[in-house]
């Protein structure tokens, strides 16, 4: 899944044209956000140096994949944190659907 979250797209038409070519329809793909970011959210990113898992206990090596939790300001492994952090992020899409109810 990576760093971002999943993105839905939707084809929209896109008007292109020249001077010497009849404007001719071209969908290009707009990608739509479907869930609301905050700086405390956790996320999957490339550690810039070496540091300690908060879950095992063990070194995380600088270029390694990690977990990284802005408010605790911890990071862990991957295979320590990806239960935590994909129950964080479905809690997270279950927020915004609730939510896009009131708009």
């Amino acid at each position: 899944m990576g760093q971002k979250l999943m993105a839905f797209f939707m084809f929209q038409p896109f008007i292109h044209s020249t001077a010497r070519q009849k404007p001719k329809q071209v969908l290009r793909a707009k990608a739509i956000n479907m869930s609301t970011r905050y700086k405390g959210d956790p996320r999957q990113i490339t550690a810039r140096f070496s540091s300690t898992c908060h879950t095992c206990g063990k070194k995380i090596h600088k270029g390694e994949q990690i977990i990284f939790w802005p408010n605790g300001k911890k990071a862990g492994h991957l295979a320590c944190d990806e239960a935590d952090y994909r129950q964080s992020l479905a809690s997270f899409e279950d927020e915004d659907a609730y939510n896009r109810m009131y708009r």
